[in-house]
């Protein structure tokens, strides 16, 4: 009983659910200039080494942004771009995952990882006008 009154006592007072916690998907690798994730309703200032995360966007106004995924993919963010992380599982024992991304400003440059590599098909890439597959291992759009 007193830790189940500890555990509702942490969400009352953080106003944060316990559990809410999100695996870190990677993390800015490198920024030059002005750029910033957007978490929720939360506005994260981009600097290198700040974690990333699966629901996170990327915007960049006068600047760039690299973001090194957990699984060795690489996203180069240009200039006045967004880019969302719609989802990113990974699984580095079995070398299981996948990566759905959609640049819907601007343009970015894409290395795939692991992910891709292994399991091509569990890769989405999107634009506001078209869905990417991945059949390569680098490209800019």
């Amino acid at each position: 009983m007193r830790y189940l009154l500890i555990i509702v006592s942490c969400l009352i007072l953080t106003n944060t659910p316990v559990f809410a916690m999100e695996p870190q998907a990677g993390d800015i690798g490198n920024i030059k200039g002005s750029g910033v994730l957007e978490r929720g309703r939360d506005v994260i200032e981009g600097a290198t080494g700040v974690g990333v995360q699966a629901m996170d966007t990327a915007v960049t106004a006068r600047g760039t942004m690299r973001i090194d995924f957990i699984d060795d993919t690489r996203v180069d963010i240009t200039e006045h771009s967004r880019l969302v992380i719609d989802e990113f599982v990974y699984d580095p024992t079995s070398g299981k995952g996948s990566l759905s991304i959609k640049a819907s400003l601007g343009g970015i440059r894409y290395a795939s990882g692991q992910i891709a590599k292994n399991f091509r098909q569990n890769v989405k890439i999107s634009t506001p006008s078209a869905t990417i597959g991945v059949r390569g291992t680098d490209f800019v759009m």
